[in-house]
């Protein structure tokens, strides 16, 4: 669904990434790990078009992101759905309007159907109608990171993009999320980038994994395969060993 070939970003003098190659399978999730600063998120914004690399390419479903003009640009993009990291909410809308911005903005839609569906995704995550016309300071941390979700998949994407889900939660709504991510996987047959330094996460959500680290794909392979890596930066960064010698932050 998602190739990855090749990719290079610097940013002035800083190079994030060098030479990443990843693919990654149709209706399967496949977690991105690394430490702060390896280029994580720099990554994912080259999936879904918003950077673009300095040499290399992102191909979604054989269409490279890269030759594609204005118009082809957005319509690929609309087969994504992202969570972004906090959610990212917008503070001034209430939750229904936040959930169904994008029918709001690019369809047309009656603003009654667009809280119709909003209602219905909100049901999809584990939230009631009566969050609709809440804040979203009205609403938990765990809330406002499920209805991002909600966000996400009001459009109906094929594929879907995380940014750090977990962060910043209690390891019981941690649990939560990893078992929404996987939810919503097998319910809507997506395919799912998930971004983490979370290997719990990872583990519960993953069919496969790949490990960044200074801007290159080091390791690859199933969670089992990951866990049982012999390779010593996979094994310091999974065990979370700052004094193992192989793994350096830069």
């Amino acid at each position: 669904m998602i190739v990855v070939e090749d990719l290079y970003k610097s940013f002035g003098r800083k190079q994030v990434l060098e030479g990443v190659n990843l693919r990654v399978p149709k209706g399967e999730t496949t977690a991105i790990i690394g430490g702060s600063g390896s280029g994580k998120s720099v990554l994912i914004k080259h999936i879904i078009g918003l950077l673009f690399p300095d040499s290399g390419r992102v191909l979604v479903d054989g269409e490279d992101l890269c030759a594609l003009g204005a118009a082809d640009l957005v319509r690929v993009r609309r087969r994504f759905g992202m969570v972004f990291q906090g959610a990212a909410l917008f503070d001034s809308m209430p939750v229904w309007q936040n959930v169904g911005f994008a029918l709001l903005q690019h369809t047309g839609m009656p603003p009654d159907e667009v809280m119709e569906v909003a209602r219905e995704r909100l049901e999809w995550v584990g939230l009631s109608a009566d969050v609709l016309p809440r804040m979203p300071a009205e609403l938990s941390g765990g809330m406002r990171k499920r209805v991002g979700f909600a966000r996400a998949i009001a459009m109906d994407p094929e594929i879907l993009l995380y940014d750090e889900p977990t962060t910043g939660l209690d390891p019981v709504m941690s649990d939560v999320i990893n078992r929404l991510v996987r939810s919503l996987q097998e319910r809507l047959g997506v395919t799912s980038v998930l971004i983490t330094h979370d290997m719990v996460s990872a583990y519960h959500v993953a069919d496969h994994i790949a490990m960044l680290y200074q801007g290159r794909i080091v390791a690859t392979g199933t969670p089992d395969e990951i866990r049982s890596s012999q390779n010593q930066l996979v094994r310091q960064f999974i065990t979370g060993d700052s004094e193992g010698g192989a793994y350096q932050v830069r």
